[in-house]
């Protein structure tokens, strides 16, 4: 990969009058994946690295300037540029080091969460399902905010007309309201967990009649 011997070489050539502003650009940013983190280091690298390319295919074809054709204000030019961007490297880094750091940590705290669900799905393992593709998966998640959107507009739209301040059923229309616009997403989890709350209730009501059942037929035996 080309570096900053590369630009050097290319400028005792004559590059540097060949097109000032561009070869200044390509040096400041081998100048900068020095001085940058690893990540962003890279990225630099490979984007100077590119225009290099380029210029050098442009600087073969076109041949270096005769000196005659020198622009005077190239000199003054390229370094009037060096100073500007040599202060903004100064001034950017401590900038684009916490923008990166908050980037890494909201990534951080996404792989965490994604984590703890993958961990609760591992622990019950389906043979019959390996995985799960991720246009299905996208399938069944927007079905679940539909319905839990069409779910809570019916409860909205069923709500009594004239409530007084503490009817149970109007505070819980507006908990749902101000959750469905605040935070879709944790909307479509609390209606799924409610959901799985009354789907446990009519069971075990349906488990308990049968149990009594079966202590009647025994007293009558004895």
């Amino acid at each position: 990969m080309a570096d900053l011997a590369d630009i050097e070489a290319m400028e005792k050539q004559g590059a540097s009058q060949f097109d000032p502003v561009r070869f200044q650009f390509i040096k400041s940013l081998f100048e900068r994946s020095n001085t940058a983190r690893p990540a962003v280091a890279s990225i630099l690298q490979q984007k100077a690295a590119l225009a290099l390319n380029d210029f050098k295919r442009d600087f073969i074809a076109d041949g270096p300037p005769a000196p005659d054709q020198a622009d005077p204000v190239a000199s003054p030019l390229t370094q009037l540029l060096a100073t500007l961007e040599q202060r903004a490297n100064h001034s950017d880094q401590g900038l684009q080091s916490s923008e990166l750091s908050l980037s890494d940590f909201l990534r951080q705290q996404e792989k965490e969460v994604l984590s703890s669900f993958d961990s609760k799905r591992s622990s019950k393992p389906d043979s019959s399902n390996p995985g799960e593709l991720n246009s299905v998966r996208l399938f069944r998640e927007s079905l679940v905010k539909l319905n839990s959107d069409k779910l809570v507009t019916q409860v909205i739209s069923e709500g009594p007309e004239n409530p007084g301040p503490l009817n149970p059923q109007a505070l819980v229309i507006k908990s749902l309201a101000t959750m469905r616009e605040l935070s879709p997403d944790y909307l479509n989890r609390f209606v799924s967990y409610i959901d799985t709350l009354l789907w446990l209730e009519q069971a075990s009501a349906k488990v308990r009649p049968a149990k009594a059942r079966k202590k009647t037929k025994r007293s009558r035996k004895y």
